[in-house]
């Protein structure tokens, strides 16, 4: 069976919604029942490595041996939920090759979070290695993707999941974001723009070029705000 749908089926659409509810445990979360939550999300045959207390929250890391891969899950003590989830397969190189569009890149994250935006879509040198880093954001989540640029085979996985819902009618476009940097700095080249999320609430950050001048800046997702700009004269 095709990996891509293997991993849908761990953690498919009704899954992702599942993440986000609280768990029926206390409050004060053990590191045994923050195993049993974030084995919900792996592979049946996913053998438990480490837990780490982190004070606030629960990092665990697992191992599939049927699928040669890793992964790191975080969960939060107190709301009991699902706070990143990374995997990584053990050989995740690229190829040298590149015979898939961006957009099989795109579909590749598509296929598995049914709904994501695709934010971005950049092939990238690693080691000599090509690879697709695609970054997407959902209602409830972001993050990024790195794909076989010849299989289409996802690699790397980065997922991290926002504290509420936003949406669409709530939270900035990458488009609307890209025209409040634009209306400070017109004709300027956005060469940088990623959804983030920092100290509680979601945010863009971008960087950017006009003549000489380099930006930085990050902008609030929910007000449309710029709540950090920064500019370097670069001679």
């Amino acid at each position: 069976m095709n990996s891509k749908r293997i991993f849908a089926g761990i953690l498919g659409v009704a899954m992702l919604a599942s993440m986000m509810a609280v768990q029926a445990f206390a409050a004060d979360l053990t590191a045994m029942q923050a195993k049993t939550i974030a084995q919900k999300y792996l592979p049946k045959d996913s053998i438990h490595l480490h837990t780490k207390d982190e004070g606030y929250k629960y990092e665990l890391k697992f191992f599939s041996e049927s699928r040669q891969e890793k992964y790191e899950v975080q969960i939060d003590k107190f709301s009991q939920k699902l706070r990143e989830f990374e995997s990584k397969l053990v050989h995740d190189y690229g190829s040298q090759k590149v015979t898939l569009s961006e957009e099989d890149a795109k579909k590749a994250v598509t296929n598995e979070l049914e709904g994501a935006e695709i934010v971005t879509v950049v092939l990238d040198n690693d080691d000599w290695y090509k690879e697709y880093k695609v970054t997407f954001q959902t209602a409830t989540s972001y993050g990024e993707y790195e794909v076989h640029p010849e299989t289409g085979t996802v690699l790397q996985r980065e997922i991290k999941f926002v504290e509420q819902a936003n949406t669409a009618s709530t939270m900035l476009t990458m488009e609307q974001a890209r025209q409040i940097a634009l209306e400070k700095v017109p004709d300027a080249i956005i060469y940088k723009l990623k959804l983030d999320h920092e100290d509680g609430r979601m945010i863009y950050e971008g960087e950017m070029r006009k003549g000489m001048f380099e930006y930085e800046f990050e902008i609030d997702a929910a007000t449309g705000a710029i709540i950090d700009w920064d500019v370097d004269y670069d001679d």
